[in-house]
């Protein structure tokens, strides 16, 4: 069969043929999705033999359940199923498109919005989001995974209770169990408290805090508010009014390979030029990441920065609660910005890492999802795995997304939480990632809202710790 004729087979009996004249066999019954491939055509010049080979063509149920909690929005979930099973149930924000769909217009005007995104086929199975899988692949899609088991195998390895699996003992299933809660949420939605409100709404801002919207819509003009999400698109499309647009990519620099928080003078200059002196007090507020709020924040306490909060639930609560957003870019005049003279002590160094690492003078937490820690998956770094000695929790474990909003989980589940680890107020720690990014946030709660003492924050992370041949890792999940 040629390459011309398989791009117009749209129904399921021409794929199903294309899938067999590439060597593809799947055996099924309405409940048997099971998987096998065999060699490609010799004519054809698809890649997707050699993606298969490689793996690059599905997505584990446990990979898609993290990146669904760190970053939905860079994936587009297709549930190929029936819509009535769709009906019944399908994971939050899918798209309901058959085979037929999906190979149509309707499926190619989803693909094309969907470019720079990871597109996730899903059904019961495999069969059939794999045969779609090979016909996109033979259209030129590239960034299309499928779920791998489908909904069954997303059901027996995600969404059984830990101490209902097989294998599993007590220990393991008490360390595992803070990550089925996340996951049972994400896809059934929260338990009841998922949340806890940390807003102090001060009569003005004296030290870092966290404060509600209503309190930022009440004081208005008084204070500066500064919107910490990367897309200036969806910044431009609506933000609270007066809101000056501050990504992270703002207060970063690279060095070499390496990309770090500014030097003081530096992030003076950034944010003097956005018209924000050492005086002002200011609210900073994110999307679906709350670590792109948190990094900002800890980008002005760098600088000794103390009228600073973080606005409970971003912009998701602002919008979902209905008050009044704007479009379009603002500035403001541009000022001079003065670091305090005595700055304080908020990051650690690869040197203070390693000697915590091997002596234990400190503790360590990696925020980074699961898989990654493990060295699991980790195909963007040097080496896989993390740091000897360090603690995992995700810092997914420690929010919860409601109504649109994001926020910080109940106060006695999180020191519950990092309590079995080890980590209680007075015990020094340092919290990492991968970039820094994700670690700002474990440090701001940990830190500034949990009131926790001796708490750093390493910049380089694994993206630095990786580089070093000579340091050691490890690759297991054990705590």
């Amino acid at each position: 069969m040629s390459s011309s004729s398989t791009r117009a087979s749209l129904g399921a009996i021409g794929l199903t043929a294309t899938c067999l004249a590439f060597g593809v066999f799947w055996a099924q019954s309405p409940r048997d999705e099971s998987l096998s491939s065999g060699a490609a055509d010799p004519g054809s010049t698809s890649p997707w033999p050699a993606l298969t080979e490689a793996g690059a063509e599905h997505i584990t149920p446990s990979t898609l359940t993290e990146r669904l909690l760190e970053g939905p929005e860079e994936l587009v979930l297709v549930d190929v199923r029936p819509a009535a099973e769709y009906a019944a149930f399908h994971l939050p924000g899918a798209h309901s498109l058959d085979l037929v769909a999906l190979l149509g217009a309707e499926g190619e005007a989803l693909l094309e919005a969907s470019a720079g995104r990871t597109v996730v086929l899903y059904s019961n199975g495999m069969v059939h989001p794999a045969q779609a899988w090979v016909e996109l692949s033979m259209r030129g899609y590239g960034d299309v995974r499928v779920l791998e088991g489908g909904l069954a195998q997303l059901r027996d390895e995600v969404l059984t209770p830990p101490s209902l699996r097989p294998g599993y003992g007590e220990a393991r299933a008490r360390r595992e169990a803070s990550d089925f809660r996340a996951a049972r949420e994400l896809y059934f939605g929260p338990a009841v408290p998922a949340f806890e409100r940390y807003a102090t709404d001060p009569v003005a801002l004296s030290s870092p805090t966290v404060v509600s919207t209503a309190w930022v819509e009440r004081r208005g003009g008084a204070i500066v508010v500064l919107d910490a999400r990367k897309p200036e698109a969806e910044y431009l499309e609506g933000h609270l009014p007066g809101a000056v647009h501050m990504p992270i990519t703002a207060t970063r620099g690279s060095e070499g390979p390496l990309d770090h928080l500014l030097p003081p003078a530096e992030l003076a200059a950034v944010f003097g030029a956005a018209g924000i002196d050492e005086n002002d007090e200011v609210v900073v507020y994110s999307g679906s990441k709350m670590q792109d709020a948190t990094h900002l924040v800890l980008a002005l306490r760098s600088l000794g920065h103390e009228r600073v909060a973080l606005m409970e639930g971003g912009i998701g609560a602002w919008v979902e609660e209905g008050r009044a957003t704007a479009t379009g870019k603002v500035t403001r005049p541009t000022t001079e910005y003065s670091p305090r003279a005595t700055l304080p002590r908020i990051a650690s160094d690869l040197e203070s890492v390693s000697e915590a690492s091997r002596t234990g003078n400190a503790l360590i937490v990696d925020s980074r999802p699961a898989v990654n820690f493990s060295g699991a998956e980790d195909k963007t770094e040097a080496r896989a795995g993390h740091v000897p000695r360090a603690l995992h929790r995700a810092v997914a474990m420690d929010v919860a997304k409601v109504n649109g909003g994001v926020y910080f989980r109940p106060r006695a589940e999180i020191l519950a939480g990092y309590e079995a680890l080890g980590v209680t107020p007075d015990v020094p720690t340092i919290s990492m990632c991968r970039t820094g990014h994700q670690a700002s946030q474990t440090w701001f709660l940990l830190h500034e809202v949990l009131g926790f003492g001796p708490v750093t924050w390493y910049d380089g992370s694994w993206q630095e710790w990786a580089r070093h041949d000579e340091l050691p890792l490890e690759t297991s999940l054990e705590n």
